[in-house]
């Protein structure tokens, strides 16, 4: 392969020269990445640096006056060029450098329309930075964000070869104090051990578990599914807890993940720990991930997520839920489409509304106009309903509401990102809110939507979750809210206590908590 780089550098520059010549950016970008890959691959470092820099700034100078999807389809392309810096960068010994690079290509849409909203909503809203800066962190801000959250912030960054196959995992922690470490997996070598212990399961206990998933070569994306079971399958073809832990999913998942960086992370339970993923790692049920003992993950650290470093400068979390102003909807009917009636969702509105002294909108009263109508007055947003996603078009994943009014009963996350709202959180105890198009800009659904149209966290669920445990869940998760407990210190008691009657992570280790 050697002798090729003569006329491959021969033909990328001129392609360089015509594109230059045509005005052609895009053009120009993609000629320079292709020649920063080939420095790369020669072991030129800092020639590769400088040919990357080049490309990622022109990529960066297109994306002003582009709609949010054209963002998100401009960061889809330029994430192989990202990817190529952050090795250089890692090549040359300076991973500080490659993290403020991984910054630089993550939820960029995002940010920019996040910005965009709070300058137009400054009059209107306390507390937000009218001038935020767009821009990427510097990493004396990184490390600001961190000591200002008074949490240990931990950034995944998945790193493909030049065929495209998954190749390392980078991660950074950031602590409270500002230290930034950092450590590097090699995927092949954990996937090589995941397989050698796939191999020695029947193909019917691996089908039912994987649910028709290659698992001899997987993907992070198959890894992540596999971990949490079939969940399309019926009660007669589910796996147990013990059966997949018998494949080691939950703790080489944590093998992956924390194993590397466990020395860096917090002693105390209590402390935040902030994961900021990438790609399929937003699917993965970080609660549930188990070590060598067999501990759960919920049961060592309190958990929240978030899009990038850069979204958790924009504003402070809130201290404690305003009550009088919530807006708490249980079980609206009839539901669009014949959807089935949720009696949980019912009882678990109920439940909630007594402990924070408010009426809750149940049934026919839960129209989508009228839910609707209040959510920009709420603090606390509480929807106990059916979510639907769609992995293909995120935006037009929807959470359904009565359709009394002759209305079609869904609001989807394109409707949500029209809305103004200034609710400090959102709970969408419904299955799949937390899931939808995977790409570079994060997850595009209803998360997204809610937090870009105001919204300061969501908790939202990875996958169709059970009535009864949910709603012990939820229950629990507010009357800790009441003993004055953070959002993510509520969310981990809730689960500790709810994983007592509920053993089965998939009962209790759904939801996860996004914030910016």
């Amino acid at each position: 392969q050697k002798q090729k780089y003569p006329l491959a550098i021969d033909y990328l520059e001129r392609a360089l020269d015509w594109a230059t010549s045509q005005g052609d950016r895009l053009g120009e970008a993609k000629a320079l990445a292709g020649l920063g890959e080939i420095q790369l691959q020669q072991q030129d470092f800092d020639q590769g640096k400088d040919t990357l820099e080049s490309s990622v700034a022109i990529f960066e100078s297109l994306r002003p006056g582009l709609r949010d999807e054209q963002k998100i389809a401009l960061a889809e392309s330029q994430k192989r060029t990202y990817d190529l810096l952050q090795q250089v960068y890692v090549a040359l010994k300076q991973p500080a450098s490659a993290l403020i690079v991984a910054e630089r290509g993550r939820a960029r849409a995002f940010i920019e329309l996040l910005a965009q909203k709070n300058h137009e909503n400054t009059d209107q809203t306390s507390g937000v930075d009218q001038d935020f800066d767009q821009t990427a962190p510097s990493l004396e801000k990184i490390k600001a964000i961190a000591k200002n959250r008074q949490a240990t912030l931990v950034s995944y960054s998945i790193i493909a070869n030049h065929q495209g196959e998954e190749s390392q995992l980078y991660i950074w922690v950031v602590n409270p104090q500002g230290d930034i470490s950092f450590r590097q997996v090699d995927l092949p070598e954990i996937k090589q051990k995941f397989s050698t212990s796939v191999a020695s399961v029947s193909n019917n206990s691996l089908q039912a578990v994987a649910g028709g998933l290659d698992l001899r070569n997987p993907r992070l994306q198959d890894y992540v599914v596999a971990f949490r079971g079939d969940l399309r399958a019926t009660s007669t073809t589910s796996t147990s807890l013990d059966e997949r832990q018998k494949l080691g999913f939950p703790r080489d998942a944590y093998t992956m993940l924390i194993t590397p960086i466990q020395d860096l992370l917090p002693t105390d339970p209590a402390e935040l720990v902030v994961f900021i993923p990438q790609g399929a790692l937003f699917l993965a049920p970080f609660p549930a991930l188990q070590n060598s003992a067999g501990e759960f993950l919920i049961e060592q650290h309190t958990i929240q997520i978030a899009p990038s470093i850069q979204t958790l400068a924009i504003q402070p979390p809130a201290e404690g839920i305003d009550r009088s102003k919530a807006l708490i909807v249980g079980n609206p009917a009839p539901m669009p489409e014949s959807l089935p009636s949720l009696t949980g969702a019912e009882e678990e509105a109920k439940a909630i509304a007594k402990i924070l002294e408010t009426t809750p909108i149940i049934g026919e009263a839960a129209t989508e106009t009228a839910i609707v109508k209040q959510m920009p007055q709420a603090k606390l947003i509480h929807l106990a309903t059916h979510g639907l996603f769609d992995e293909h078009q995120g935006l037009a994943s929807s959470l359904a509401f009565s359709t009394k009014e002759n209305n079609d009963g869904f609001l989807t996350a394109a409707e949500i990102l029209d809305l103004d709202l200034t609710a400090d959180l959102v709970v969408l105890s419904a299955c799949n809110t937390g899931r939808g198009k995977i790409t570079g800009d994060g997850v595009v659904g209803l998360s997204r939507s809610f937090l870009l149209a105001g919204a300061q966290s969501t908790m939202v669920s990875l996958w169709p979750v059970s009535d009864l445990s949910t709603s012990a869940l939820m229950t629990d998760f507010y009357r800790q809210l009441e003993n004055n407990l953070t959002q993510p210190q509520a969310l981990r008691q809730a689960m500790l206590d709810t994983m007592q009657t509920y053993p089965d992570p998939r009962e209790w280790a759904a939801f996860m908590l996004v914030s910016k």
